[in-house]
């Protein structure tokens, strides 16, 4: 999750989109709020503020999405590995069972 102070601010990362293949990251603003939240360039976008994000979806419903609250935006990210794994599996992406890491106290904690 990634939080604001103030609505002028930015969340720190540049969202790219390739035709069939999603949404991703791209460069990641050094000492901002997506580099402090663990954002790393090239992974994809898979979830928005609880909606899963497919390859099918347009650029400009997932910039909605991201700055529908202008405070704070929730993203599921994966790896290029992750991805492939998840795609070769045919699994779907949840929000129900996730990898959190608290930035604040430096804890690793799995949601089910």
């Amino acid at each position: 999750m990634q939080r604001k102070r103030d609505p002028t601010e930015e969340f720190g990362f540049n969202l790219h989109a390739e035709k069939n293949r999603g949404h991703f990251v791209g460069a990641v603003d050094k000492n901002g709020i997506g580099e402090r939240a663990g954002l790393q360039m090239g992974q994809r976008i898979v979830g928005v503020n609880g909606q899963l994000i497919y390859p099918s979806t347009a650029h400009k419903e997932v910039v909605s999405l991201i700055k529908k609250n202008p405070l704070r935006t929730e993203l599921l990210v994966a790896s290029e590995e992750i991805d492939q794994w998840y795609t070769e599996n045919h699994m779907e992406y949840s929000f129900g069972r996730v990898d959190l890491y608290n930035f604040e106290n430096g804890s690793s904690v799995s949601s089910f």
